[in-house]
């Protein structure tokens, strides 16, 4: 029964660092590969923890899957809301 302990407690800190291991490599990996686009439009909130820019409006250029490069417009409203162009245009 004794040994039982060990080999659980052993497995337990084993998955622990593994675990932890993984959160870290993960979150390294986002904050460099991923666009501050996210940072540039959010705020802090005491209640939600983050939210979204009031009247914030920026352009910003980034890649589709294929590697072909082209431009975001991002703008909010009041309270954070985002606001879209109209759809029904047909883009050339």
């Amino acid at each position: 029964m004794k040994k039982l302990t060990q080999v659980t407690k052993r497995l337990s800190l084993s998955l622990l660092i593994f675990l932890l291991t993984g959160e870290v490599a993960i979150r390294l990996f986002f904050a460099i590969t991923a666009n501050n686009i996210h940072q540039a439009t959010v705020e802090k909130s005491k209640i939600l923890g983050w939210e979204t820019k009031a009247h914030h409006k920026t352009t910003f250029q980034t890649k589709d899957q294929l590697g072909e490069s082209y431009t975001v417009s991002y703008q909010t409203k009041k309270n954070g809301f985002r606001t879209y162009p109209n759809l029904l245009v047909i883009r050339q």
